[in-house]
């Protein structure tokens, strides 16, 4: 990345100390908590035209419980939209969704997230380039520096697997290295979409615990001239290890 250190890979041997290092604890991190799962998540998804009026909001709340060869069963507990209770019409929907599909048109059906994919997976550093940066920052009461990143992922859409980049920025802890925000776009962007940014905060307060504790993606998108600005917010809660180390969906 131009105006800094030339991007570098994740790789062992590197003092603890040094920007290699310390992504290198990030990746042991998630190493050791990737069998953490919540139990409830709750999103709340508001779209407001270009005017910025608004167009809907709506409350979705989920459970997670762990399934089969180590996967997790997400069932929707409740859904309003406009405060006219939803829940028995989204019931009927598929339940696992990409994080941005449909969100240009406002279809609350496909406000969901994935957790799977992470710049910090130990399986997939091959496709994540980072380099450190000078800028620190106070994120959540921990001291943090600033990485920029790139990160090949994969993404199912209607159970195709397409391949997308995350361009961004990670502040982990300085000492510890543990990740404490994710900013990052991705690209390509999904038909209609003019730009989206997504954040997230991971969970401080628990020091023998690395979770997600929130995502958020903003952005805009829309038909022709008709413009829609989104903000969906979710949040999970009730974490628990699952004995099969799940992956969520």
């Amino acid at each position: 990345m131009a105006g800094g250190p030339a991007p570098a890979r994740a790789q062992t041997g590197q003092a603890a100390d040094s920007p290699a290092g310390l992504w290198r604890k990030a990746v042991e991190t998630c190493r050791a908590n990737e069998d953490w799962y919540p139990e409830r998540a709750a999103i709340v998804s508001e779209v407001r035209s270009g005017r910025k009026k608004l167009v809907s909001l709506t409350e979705m709340a989920f459970s997670f419980r762990p399934a089969a060869q180590g996967r997790l069963r997400v069932e929707l507990e409740s859904s309003r939209r406009n405060g006219v209770d939803t829940t028995e019409k989204m019931r009927s929907k598929p339940k696992v969704f990409g994080p941005l599909k449909g969100l240009a048109h406002g279809d609350v059906a496909t406000n969901s997230v994935s957790l799977s994919e992470s710049p910090f997976d130990p399986g997939a550093q091959e496709g994540v380039s980072f380099a450190s940066r000078e800028e620190r920052q106070a994120i959540s009461g921990r001291s943090c520096r600033r990485f920029d990143f790139t990160f090949r992922a994969a993404v199912a859409e209607d159970g195709v697997a397409q391949g997308v980049t995350w361009s961004g920025r990670a502040w982990l802890e300085e000492e510890s290295g543990r990740p404490v925000r994710l900013e990052f776009s991705i690209a390509p962007l999904p038909p209609r979409f003019r730009r989206a940014w997504i954040v997230y905060d991971y969970e401080t307060e628990q020091p023998d615990r690395w979770v997600v504790k929130s995502v958020t993606i903003s952005g805009q998108g829309g038909i022709l001239f008709i413009k829609r600005f989104f903000t969906v917010t979710t949040t999970f809660s009730d974490f628990r290890r699952n004995p099969a180390t799940a992956r969520i969906p």
